[in-house]
């Protein structure tokens, strides 16, 4: 086997194999960032499309790029739902743009921490003009976003209406990055007016690497 670099971008490599068959390594770029948060309890009957987390890039990140990697929910039921199964109960992930967003309550998640302490401040961290932030007990609020009418993935919660339920999913896009820039957001909304009785607690766990391209 014989293995080929290349001397200007050194983790570009190319590997042939005794078979004549080439082999190429893919290596992941830019600054890679992680940022995990929980909501407390949930009220009862949250409203359709209602914000319980967001994530947005700076409006002065210029050309900056964020490649989101992966997105984690874990969704438990506190109290049980007056009807435990509902069909479309669900979470969803929206995207959307501001040029003059505010956004307020829920806990802020910030600083964002790199996974090496040698790099810089995030473009979502509020020092560099962004934010990450998740609910507590009541909806965030976000003025001047405008969110896409459609969601990106969904989060089914139709089977988890009693207390003690608990449900996991990864929303991957590494092979395939969803791509934010700057003023660009990233939130979590109810697909549908949660039924009374029942309250609930989020985790959220979102990494994502962050550079800037070259011309």
């Amino acid at each position: 086997m014989a293995v080929f670099q290349d001397p200007v971008s050194p983790s570009n490599i190319a590997r042939v194999e005794s078979v004549g068959a080439v082999r190429t390594v893919v290596q992941p770029v830019g600054e890679a960032y992680a940022v995990g948060g929980q909501t407390t309890t949930i009220a009862a009957g949250l409203a359709s499309l209602a914000t319980v987390w967001l994530m947005r890039m700076a409006t002065g990140a210029g050309s900056r790029v964020a490649r989101i990697d992966r997105i984690r929910l874990q969704y438990t039921t506190i109290l049980v739902y007056t009807v435990p199964l509902t069909v479309g109960r669900r979470l969803a992930l929206f995207r959307g743009t501001s040029s003059s967003p505010v956004t307020s309550g829920g806990a802020a998640l910030d600083p964002n921490p790199p996974k090496a302490l040698t790099m810089g401040s995030s473009s979502f961290d509020s020092a560099a003009g962004g934010d990450v932030r998740i609910a507590t007990t009541a909806a965030l609020v976000t003025t001047n976003v405008t969110f896409a009418a459609m969601p990106l993935k969904i989060m089914p919660l139709a089977h988890v209406g009693n207390a003690g339920n608990f449900y996991e999913v990864v929303l991957d896009f590494q092979d395939h990055p969803l791509t934010l820039r700057a003023g660009e957001v990233l939130a979590i909304r109810a697909g549908q007016v949660f039924d009374a009785g029942g309250t609930w607690q989020l985790g959220v766990n979102s990494e994502w690497r962050e550079e800037t391209p070259m011309v």
